[in-house]
């Protein structure tokens, strides 16, 4: 699946919204919003990339947290 840096900055504010909305634990919100902001601060910034292929590297280096969050993010892209 190719993205674009603008793309990925859309799915997380979409994410990150649902999460505030329906979710009812400030801590991951928190959590999650450190890791998606990281994550996007650290992707290359070229113009397409495989956005599955970025996120299953990123959660195989993620601590415990952070990896349960990028889990939960793929899936919510997947069914976007």
């Amino acid at each position: 699946m190719k993205n674009s840096k603008k793309q990925l900055e859309e799915y997380i504010k979409l994410y990150l919204n649902d999460a505030e909305d329906y979710g009812d634990d400030d801590e991951f919100l928190i959590i999650a919003e450190n890791t998606l902001t990281k994550f996007n601060k650290n992707l290359i910034t070229e113009s397409e990339f495989d956005l599955e292929s970025v996120l299953t590297e990123a959660i195989n280096k993620a601590q415990t947290k952070s990896k349960t969050v990028l889990q939960d993010f793929r899936i919510y892209i997947q069914n976007i």
